[in-house]
């Protein structure tokens, strides 16, 4: 048997001789100790816009026509009769600019042309952090590739402020412009706001558009005109005119405060889960082929649900204290054909003795499993129409019966 002490002394020579062979030298390298680390130059080489490196022309200030990472470095201003920056380039090629949280600042009533203009066939090009104050239009994209716009504020552009094709917008801000503040053909846009502007907040020129949680609040001609865009969670407050037009679907929207409708709903839309409230004409009104559901609809001045068109579905609403202005109105009131008005709960309308839960002028429509209360009238029907009838008694009412309470 090999002694306990040898084995002890056998394992320690083991392990400082391993020690020695992965241990590395004690003695530093002659010379300066020099850094290993990459700049910000050298991992994303950047280029300063000014008239040396993006020289302009007889209608722009600068222009940028290679790929690249471009960036301000001061405030910007403009001249009346030029664009700010001019990004011209081909097919696949891609730009960055970097505002650097600067401002570009135009000459106001007397700027005749974009702060930032992009025409380039299938590039790229994004434009990121900060300001663009008193240009004709803050950016603007006509043709060919795509744009993305981030944490970029515009204001006072005497047209359309953020006027893009195929575009993702985020974060970006329109105040206080003499036309729209975003007009968008295409894209996404991602928490952006509209305030102020003189005419629509948000409009949308193409179907192949998606909002989510943005905000109009303030405009001079409705808050979103959607033209059968989607818009998520986004909101419509406090504009002359209309909160919402021509949803292709809205889900978890809020209308609220607008002197006009809340929304409407031109043909084949969807609004689901809204709060559509306080508005000065009807919650919604709607036309053809859409699907209304699952919304609350309160406090606007007229009707609650104004149905004009043919093939849509007004279906587990709670419709509850419209009517606040003088004039005959309804929870529901349809004057189309071809609907359906099912499991709606419509109460309590304001003007008592003018008001009805459902009104239906129209022919061919079912009117089934309403709940309604605390009307004047609770359901009118002419003829034409098919009805589950009405019951003060649900125990003994039929399945498809309107309960009365």
């Amino acid at each position: 048997m090999i002694p306990r002490h040898t084995i002890i002394s056998f394992a320690a020579v083991t392990i400082f001789a391993t020690a020695a062979l992965v241990a590395g030298p004690l003695t530093p390298p002659a010379g300066p100790v020099a850094p290993t680390y990459k700049t910000l130059t050298e991992v994303e080489p950047r280029i300063a816009i000014n008239s040396t490196n993006t020289p302009g022309d007889a209608d722009s200030t600068f222009r940028i026509t290679q790929s690249g990472s471009y960036y301000l470095t001061a405030n910007m201003t403009g001249e009346a009769t030029k664009k700010g920056i001019e990004i011209l380039i081909g097919g696949g090629q891609q730009v960055t600019i970097d505002l650097n949280g600067f401002t570009m600042t135009g000459t106001g009533a007397t700027s005749t042309l974009p702060a930032i203009y992009i025409d380039g066939s299938n590039a790229h090009v994004r434009v990121v952090n900060g300001a663009i104050r008193s240009w004709r239009t803050a950016i603007q994209h006509f043709i060919g590739g795509s744009i993305t716009v981030e944490d970029v504020h515009a204001y006072q552009s005497t047209g359309i402020q953020f006027d893009l094709r195929n575009a993702t917008c985020v974060r970006c801000f329109a105040d206080d412009g003499s036309n729209s503040g975003f007009f968008i053909d295409g894209g996404v846009l991602v928490d952006c706001i509209a305030r102020s502007n003189t005419a629509t907040g948000f409009t949308i020129n193409a179907a192949a558009t998606t909002l989510r949680g943005c905000i109009s609040t303030g405009n001079g001609s409705g808050g979103f005109n959607l033209g059968q865009g989607i818009a998520e969670n986004c909101r419509a407050e406090s504009n002359t005119g209309t909160g919402f037009t021509n949803p292709g679907t809205m889900a978890n929207c809020t209308s609220i405060s607008n002197t006009g409708d809340g929304i409407v709903a031109s043909f084949t839309g969807v609004v689901r889960g809204c709060n559509i409230t306080a508005n000065g004409g009807d919650g919604i009104q709607v036309s053809s082929g859409s699907r209304i559901e699952g919304n609350t609809i309160s406090n606007n001045s007229s009707h609650g649900v104004n149905l004009i068109g043919s093939r849509t579905t007004i279906i587990n609403n709670s419709i509850s204290t419209n009517g606040r202005a003088t004039g005959i109105f309804a929870g529901v009131f349809c004057s189309g054909t071809d609907n359906s008005i099912d499991g709606n709960h419509i109460t309590n309308m304001l003007l008592a003795g003018d008001d009805f839960g459902i009104q239906v002028t129209g022919t061919s429509n079912l009117i089934v499993r309403n709940e309604l209360s605390a009307l004047s009238t609770y359901v009118s029907i002419a003829a034409g129409n098919t009805s589950g009838g009405s019951s003060t008694t649900p125990s003994t009412a039929g399945a498809w019966a309107n309960i009365t309470y």
